[in-house]
């Protein structure tokens, strides 16, 4: 709202500034979205556009076709006052400028409210917005999502892939309207994902709470993030290692967990978080002694930790029992099997 309060000063003021136009429909779009998130009838507007184009197409006379539109009516309600000031602001927006290639995405989205289309016409939007802007990673990924929807696989992923290589935020919205629709593996083999892109990635996964996907993606990551912490250096290349360590404690593959632990020690000796997840490491690796090392060092900085000292005499307690159990398990006087 105080975008869109903002920006409706801005074109007040400055009836020329077609950016603002542009940027004052997209925060109408927004706003849309939004609100219908929470009506009744949620229905997203791509899917809105579907319907109508759906229901206008069957409408075989007159009659029929005004029960399409008041059907439409009924489904946005208020709400399409938005669309209405979004759609007129684009064509305000490209009247001005027309290099701006969003603008022909949004009326490729809103021409409907206007009255009966056609797909070809809607295409021949999106393909204005690429010709105009053929390197807008917004452009790229808005067309892309319009190819999905119609259907049409090359298309989308050869837009879809440019549009990956436009930045981290294009990235972040691939990422994000991929997920959970194809598997991970997909992601990964068809698109440059390195490792803020694989951070991403498995967050989302997570978020989905889908343990399979999740797996995979923090194997990725970990392997990615090891790599990355061999061409560092200093604190940087800590933080790597860590990020490698703790995804491999997460898949509870402690083998790797413990090289990350060690290689992480050799470059930073004195970092605390270093010495305790080695610690964890040797702990379940059976390597008591080695674990109380590190353990006592953390404890010399931090002597008033209550948890870390309960460690310490758990792992002291475990070398006590430890002699005491191979002992009974390897007498002579133990009866064979």
């Amino acid at each position: 709202r105080r975008m869109i309060t903002a920006l409706e000063q801005v074109v007040v003021y400055d009836p020329d500034n077609a950016r603002a136009h542009l940027r004052l429909a997209a925060a109408y779009l927004r706003r849309f979205d939004l609100v219908q998130h929470g009506a009744e009838n949620a229905m997203p507007l791509a899917q809105i556009r579907e319907a109508a184009f759906a229901a206008r197409a069957a409408a075989s006379n007159q009659a029929r076709r005004r029960e399409a539109e008041q059907l439409l009516s009924r489904t946005i309600g208020d709400h399409g006052k938005q669309l209405a000031a979004a759609l007129r602001h684009t064509r305000q927006g490209l009247a001005l400028c027309p290099l701006q290639g969003e603008g022909y995405l949004y009326i490729a989205e809103l021409r409907f409210l206007e009255g009966p289309e056609t797909e070809t016409t809607r295409q021949a939007y999106v393909d204005q917005a690429l010709r105009v802007r053929p390197y807008d990673g917004a452009v790229l990924f808005e067309a892309g999502r319009d190819a999905w929807q119609a259907g049409n696989p090359q298309r989308w992923l050869k837009l879809w892939q440019r549009s990956f290589r436009s930045g981290l935020k294009h990235q972040r919205r691939l990422i994000e309207a991929l997920a959970g629709r194809v598997p991970v593996a997909f992601i990964v083999q068809t698109f440059p994902v390195e490792l803020e892109g694989a951070r991403i990635l498995h967050e989302r996964c997570r978020e989905l709470n889908d343990a399979e996907q999740l797996a995979q993606t923090a194997g990725y990551r970990a392997r990615l993030a090891r790599t990355e912490a061999q061409n560092l250096d200093g604190d940087e290349a800590t933080r790597a290692w860590l990020e490698a360590l703790w995804l491999y404690r997460e898949l509870d593959d402690w083998d790797n967990a413990l090289a990350c632990a060690e290689s992480a020690l050799r470059g930073n000796p004195n970092h605390y978080a270093v010495r305790f997840d080695m610690a964890r490491c040797l702990i379940r690796h059976d390597r008591f002694a080695e674990a109380e090392t590190h353990l006592n060092w953390c404890l010399h900085r931090r002597p008033g930790d209550e948890r870390l000292r309960s460690l310490v005499r758990e792992v002291v307690r475990k070398q006590v029992d430890r002699p005491a159990t191979a002992t009974r398990t390897e007498s002579p006087l133990s009866p064979r099997r």
